[in-house]
């Protein structure tokens, strides 16, 4: 038998029979990676594993399937709520909104998808998304939050998310019950408030702006034991370090009744100016707080308290203290 050569491909280089072994292995491997991502399960819509997954082309598959956009989970949160929490894709935003979802949707506490996206997600574009599909930044929630109250809280990334919300719209004065603004819960609650207080302050909110029983930021401020970063860029900002509440409370005699650990934020407030001398309504000084509340050490802050005492009483030397609440 006469033995033929075996045609070679013109472009690989391969015999026939090395074509077909190529071919075969291309279509083995195609087929496990013709689409290598792993696809989202209807089954699971309005849920967090179907969200922190899904491409735009799942949730169009979903919807056509008969997925509902107005279903509830048990917090009362439709799909575009869970999505705003759990997606990281923008387009997934826009295709709900395109569908039909609404924007402004409420949850069971009055939460809006914008107040969930800031909440748990972080996503500046997603929050974004959310913005040109006509989220309102400026709604309240159930406990008078807007999405900027929740903001200035988040331990990674508030001036980021602060930012985002101050260009998309969001009131940096708007007050949620009570008169709390954003400026507030940052100087109270803050991880970083040096950057969310500057943010705010630049953006026109007023360093010294009252709730409705008078207090400032510098008095929410000193409640927190590691408030002194948030004092001195509040000062700096043009707060008053010796305003007072309705009660007539420097942010001393806040510091002193409601911090666990007030030392450090005492000394803070005296290094800013705070005046020790000042009395509130029931006449009392922050010095006689000390007595009252929390004994410190024989340190600098302890005897600039006591001078401010003496300081009212027109006198250079008194008893020592005797510690724990009066009789």
């Amino acid at each position: 038998m006469m033995n033929l050569p075996i045609p070679r491909s013109p472009v690989l280089g391969l015999s026939a029979p090395g074509q077909w072994a190529l071919l075969l292995l291309v279509a083995i491997l195609g087929a496990g990676c013709e689409d290598s991502r792993v696809r989202a399960d209807c089954s699971q819509w309005n849920t967090k594993e179907f969200f922190q997954q899904a491409h735009v082309s799942d949730v169009r598959t979903c919807l056509e399937a008969g997925a509902s956009l107005e279903v509830r989970n048990f917090f009362g949160e439709k799909p575009i709520h869970v999505a705003a929490m759990h997606s990281n894709k923008p387009a997934v935003i826009g295709l709900l909104v395109e569908a039909g979802a609404d924007p402004n949707a409420l949850a069971a506490e009055g939460t809006t998808p914008l107040h969930a996206a800031v909440d748990l997600n972080s996503n500046l574009r997603v929050i974004e998304a959310l913005a040109r599909t006509g989220a309102d930044p400026n709604r309240q929630d159930h406990y008078g939050w807007m999405p900027l109250h929740v903001a200035v809280v988040d331990p990674h990334h508030a001036a980021g998310i602060t930012e985002t919300l101050l260009k998309i719209g969001a009131d940096p004065r708007a007050r949620g019950y009570y008169g709390t603004t954003a400026l507030h819960r940052a100087a109270r609650y803050a991880t970083h408030p040096k950057a969310v207080i500057r943010i705010l302050c630049k953006a026109g909110v007023d360093p010294n702006v009252r709730t409705a029983n008078g207090s400032a930021p510098l008095h929410w401020a000193a409640t927190y034991s590691g408030g002194s970063d948030a004092i001195r860029v509040l000062v700096k900002a043009g707060a008053d370090p010796n305003v007072q509440d309705h009660a007539g409370a420097t942010a001393l005699h806040r510091a002193i009744r409601f911090n666990e650990r007030p030392k450090a934020v005492v000394e803070t407030l005296i290094e800013v100016g705070t005046d020790p001398s000042i009395r509130n309504l029931a006449g009392l000084t922050p010095w006689e707080y000390v007595q009252m509340y929390d004994p410190m050490e024989n340190t600098g802050s302890w005897q600039a308290l006591r001078d401010g005492y003496l300081k009212g009483l027109g006198r250079a030397s008194a008893p020592e203290p005797a510690w724990g609440p009066p009789d």
